[in-house]
């Protein structure tokens, strides 16, 4: 790892995403075009729950056809498919490729649904090879589009932030009723981070956004710096939406014009 590249889970949380989205094969080739006339036979037999056929070797930018043979929930390609793909960038086209996409204004709306308030998110930082995960309390300011926190001064990833400003967080719920399946929802984001003390001339319009009930701005601006992380692409999670065919995995993307 070096000091200016994404913390190592990143590239891990890609290829979870990538495994989740899938199905046995939410990527298919021209092969999966044909049928058991053709002599080909793949996926899950739903008439015997017990086998899985092995079907031909798929790439990281190969989509699902709409004539893909069923499959059980919860299955996915490498089941029945030998699927070669990058972690950081064929993983993401999958989750683009392979579902419901809504607008950015529409994916913006559910992010904001999501944070409500001061949220605990688990932030990570690396600094020379050094990998650290933190769990941080985030304030989304909705009219800049940046996530917010306040830290004690001299934290290691204070230290971090300054040496590399490349940061990944993540915000996630899970729970199950009595034995059924388990719902998951979460909100990944990567980005980078500005770290902002007291005397800078920014600092109370950030500390209002932030809007802490415990501290004064002056004595927060004596003690406390400010952690302004400006996310690039947030990637939001809700197996829910499944359910519905409305697209478990959304993506949405900052666009260079927008100010911070």
């Amino acid at each position: 790892m070096t000091t200016e590249g994404w913390p190592k889970f990143a590239a891990l949380a890609s290829i979870g995403l990538f495994v989740q989205i899938c199905g046995p094969a939410a990527v298919a080739s021209e092969h999966d075009e044909r049928g058991p006339e053709d002599g080909v036979e793949f996926g899950f037999d739903p008439l015997d729950m017990g086998e899985i056929v092995t079907g031909p070797a798929l790439n990281g930018d190969e989509v699902k056809s709409s004539t893909h043979r069923p499959y059980a929930r919860g299955m996915t390609c490498g089941e029945c498919h030998e699927v070669n793909f990058d972690a950081m960038t064929s993983a993401t086209r999958q989750i683009v490729q392979n579902s419901s996409t809504l607008s950015q204004e529409e994916i913006w709306a559910l992010i904001v649904d999501y944070v409500p308030g001061a949220q605990i998110f688990v932030l990570a930082t690396s600094n020379d090879d050094e990998p650290v995960a933190t769990p941080v309390d985030l304030v989304l300011d909705k009219n800049r589009k940046v996530f917010l926190a306040l830290s004690e001064r001299g934290t290691e990833k204070l230290h971090h932030l300054r040496a590399n400003p490349a940061i990944s967080a993540v915000r996630f719920e899970s729970w199950k009723v009595d034995s059924g399946r388990t719902h998951w929802s979460s909100i990944q984001l990567r980005g980078a981070a500005e770290v902002i003390p007291g005397t800078d001339s920014r600092y109370a319009a950030y500390f209002r956004a932030y809007n802490p009930l415990e501290i004064t701005l002056e004595r927060a601006a004596s003690r406390l710096d400010i952690v302004k992380l400006t996310p690039k692409e947030i990637v939001y999670m809700n197996t829910d939406r499944g359910d519905e065919d409305r697209g478990v995995y959304q993506i949405w993307r900052r666009e260079q014009s927008e100010a911070n």
